[in-house]
C-alpha cells in the first residue's frame, strides 16, 4: 500500500509537472505572443509617427516650397510687370523722340516750302525728296 501510495504521489507529481510545464508552456507561449504584439504594436506606433514625422516634415517643406515659389512668382510678375513697364516707358520714350524728332525735321522742312516761291523746279525736288527720306 505505501508502495502504491508513493506511485500514486508520483503519477500525482508527475502529472502535476506535467501540467505545470503545460501552463509554463502556455504561459511563455502566450507570453511570447504578447511580446510579439507589443513589439508589433511599438513597430506599428514608430512607424506611424515616423511616417507622421516624415508627413509633417513634407508638408512642411511644401508649405515652405509653395511659399518660396508663391514669392518667387510674385517678385517674377513684378520683375515682368516693370519689365512691361520699361519696355512700354522705352517704347513710348522712343516713339516720342521719333515722334519729337518727326515734328522737328517736319517743323524745319514746312517752313523751307514757304521759301520755294520762285525758286527753281530741282529746289522743289530736293525738298520732296529730302521729306521722304526723313
Amino acid at each position: 500500500m505505501k508502495i502504491n501510495n508513493n506511485n500514486n504521489n508520483n503519477n500525482n507529481n508527475y502529472y502535476y509537472y506535467y501540467y505545470y510545464y503545460y501552463y509554463y508552456y502556455y504561459y511563455y507561449y502566450y507570453y511570447y505572443y504578447y511580446y510579439y504584439y507589443y513589439y508589433y504594436y511599438c513597430y506599428c506606433y514608430y512607424y506611424f509617427y515616423y511616417h507622421y514625422y516624415y508627413y509633417y516634415y513634407s508638408y512642411y517643406y511644401y508649405y515652405y516650397y509653395y511659399y518660396f515659389y508663391y514669392y518667387y512668382y510674385y517678385y517674377y510678375y513684378y520683375y515682368y510687370y516693370y519689365y512691361y513697364y520699361y519696355c512700354c516707358c522705352c517704347c513710348c520714350c522712343c516713339c516720342y523722340y521719333y515722334y519729337y524728332y518727326y515734328y522737328y525735321y517736319k517743323s524745319i522742312c514746312i517752313p523751307s516750302f514757304k521759301n520755294l516761291k520762285g525758286k527753281k523746279t530741282s529746289s522743289l525736288i530736293t525738298y520732296f525728296s529730302l521729306n521722304i527720306h526723313l
